[in-house]
C-alpha cells in the first residue's frame, strides 16, 4: 500500500511541477517579444490604427516630440493593454517601449521612406526587427517624410 501511495504522490509532485512550468512558459510568452509576434493581423492592424489615431492627434496639436508615461490614463486601451513603459510621439511616427521582467521591446508606427504611402507597423527586440502589419494610405497633414532607415524613437 505504501508504494501505491508514494507513485501517487510522485505523479501528483510531476504534474504540479509541469503546471507550474507550463504557467511560468504562458507569462514569458504574453509579455515578451516573441509573445507579441503571435498575435493575429487584427490585433496588429488595431495597434497600428491606435498609434496612427496618436500621430495625427500630434500633428495636430503639437509639434516635435511628445512622451507619454505608460501608465497615463489618456493613452488609449489598446496601447494600455501592452503595458508600455512609455510611448513617443514625434514628427515620423510613434514608439512604444515596453520593459518586462524577461527583457524589452518597441514597438515603431512610420511611413516607409519607399515614394508609396506605405506605413508600418514594426517589432524590435533580441536582436531582430518584423514587420508585423503594413499599409498605404494618405498621408496626413504637415506629415514629415523620414529620411532612409530613420525610426520614430531614433529621432530627436
Amino acid at each position: 500500500m505504501n508504494s501505491r501511495n508514494s507513485n501517487i504522490g510522485r505523479w501528483a509532485v510531476v504534474c504540479g511541477f509541469a503546471v507550474v512550468i507550463i504557467c511560468l512558459a504562458s507569462c514569458y510568452c504574453s509579455s515578451t517579444y516573441v509573445g507579441f509576434l503571435l498575435h493575429s493581423k487584427n490585433y496588429y492592424a488595431e495597434i497600428a490604427e491606435t498609434c496612427d489615431q496618436l500621430f495625427v492627434q500630434n500633428s495636430v496639436d503639437r509639434t516635435g516630440k511628445r512622451t507619454i508615461a505608460g501608465n497615463d490614463p489618456s493613452l488609449p486601451h489598446a496601447l494600455q493593454s501592452l503595458h508600455p513603459t512609455y510611448v513617443v510621439i514625434n514628427e515620423v511616427g510613434v514608439l512604444v517601449e515596453i520593459r518586462t521582467t524577461f527583457g524589452s521591446y518597441s514597438i515603431q508606427w512610420y511611413r516607409v521612406f519607399d515614394g508609396d504611402n506605405r506605413w508600418q507597423l514594426e517589432a524590435q527586440g533580441e536582436g531582430a526587427r518584423h514587420v508585423v502589419f503594413f499599409t498605404n494610405k494618405v498621408a496626413s497633414i504637415g506629415l514629415h517624410l523620414p529620411n532612409e532607415g530613420e525610426s520614430p524613437g531614433k529621432k530627436e
